[in-house]
């Protein structure tokens, strides 16, 4: 089951199309799924449509507590593009890993943050 949470937006009248239209889903949605089990999967997206933050089952976002997973992403024409991926631990605190692209979009250098250097 797939259920889309618009900003603001209680009806589905944003799920309403003609018969020979795909879906479209606009990214500022959150995306809910529920598997066979019944268990929630939420994630976010940032404007271009990247996936953001990422909640299993086992966290809830409606109930405040932190992603399993987040995502940052940096594309820019002066540096270096880099994208950043962080997992909680079981302690609350997130390992992040960098990853950093040349200008091609190849990946040049992945570089996991350790404790020392997140002054954990």
């Amino acid at each position: 089951m797939l259920r889309l949470s618009p900003p603001g937006r209680s009806d589905n009248q944003h799920l309403r199309r003609a018969p020979h239209e795909s879906p479209t889903l606009d990214p500022r949605y959150a995306l809910q799924v529920f598997d066979a089990n019944i268990k929630l999967t939420e994630s976010t997206y940032d404007a271009l449509g990247r996936v953001t933050a990422v909640w299993l089952p086992n966290r809830s976002k409606g109930g405040g507590q932190s992603a399993n997973y987040t995502y940052a992403y940096s594309v820019t024409s002066g540096a270096r593009s880099w994208t950043s991926t962080s997992s909680i631990r079981g302690n609350g605190v997130y390992n992040t890993t960098y990853t950093i692209y040349d200008s091609l979009l190849r990946r040049c250098r992945r570089s996991p943050r350790t404790p020392t250097a997140a002054g954990s």
